[in-house]
């Protein structure tokens, strides 16, 4: 049975999107929920990653249901593929763990993921004089490399102070590991507080002017699921 996510209990019909191949279906014990697609089997999960293009289908789906929710609930993401046996067996692990999931059901009230990227801007560096010759040239090729590495240090320094900054005010961010040049923090945030955030964006990009940087909207909150 397949599950995109956990929810509370709600008191009133929550609407739910479509599904893959069928209609999405709640299936709750008193105060603890999933949403489920019961059309999608384990075995049709199975068939589908054989095929790249319909992983690629049902892996964007995915992302569409959770997101729907998301901005219907507080919700708990499951990772994409996550599958119970049965009904059985799905009722019987939400009975198991309803303690453990309502806490971290707590934990994410009224809060979204925000993704904050930074690209470098490119360095603008002067050309060098091709008509000088010998010791000349190679002394104007050592002070243009001394000058790149300076500026990619200053860059360096700059999102060394930004990170310092958002993690005075979000402890628990995440800092992944660089993506070819491009860097990004990952925080939890309040899920309407994007306009605070971005009064807080200008001041970061004076502070990091040799960086392009972009805010996500709040998003579920994938990446903090194993820290909470």
């Amino acid at each position: 049975m397949y599950t995109y996510a956990l929810i509370k209990t709600p008191e009133t019909a929550l609407e739910l999107p479509p599904g893959l191949v069928g209609d999405l279906e709640m299936v709750a014990t008193e105060k603890l929920a999933a949403i489920t697609e019961p059309k999608l089997s384990p075995t049709k999960m199975e068939a589908l990653v054989q095929d790249d293009g319909l992983l690629e289908q049902a892996y964007i789906h995915y992302g569409v249901v959770v997101c729907d929710l998301f901005a219907k609930t507080t919700i708990l993401p499951l990772k994409f593929y996550h599958c119970f046996g049965d009904r059985r067996a799905l009722e019987d692990h939400l009975t198991t763990h309803q303690e453990r999931y309502l806490k971290t059901l707590n934990s994410l009230e009224g809060k979204g993921e925000y993704i904050l990227k930074a690209f470098p801007k490119a360095l603008e560096l002067p050309p060098l004089d091709k008509e000088q010759k010998g010791k000349a040239y190679f002394m104007a090729k050592k002070q243009r490399y001394q000058q790149q590495q300076e500026c990619q240090n200053q860059q360096e320094a700059q999102w060394e102070k930004l990170t310092d900054q958002i993690l005075a005010l979000y402890p628990a961010a995440i800092i992944p590991e660089p993506q070819d040049e491009k860097r990004q923090l990952f925080w939890l945030g309040e899920k309407d507080g994007r306009s605070d955030l971005e009064k807080k964006l200008i001041t970061w990009q004076e502070l990091c002017p040799d960086w392009e940087l972009n805010l996500s909207d709040p998003i579920p909150p994938y990446d903090f699921l194993d820290s909470i």
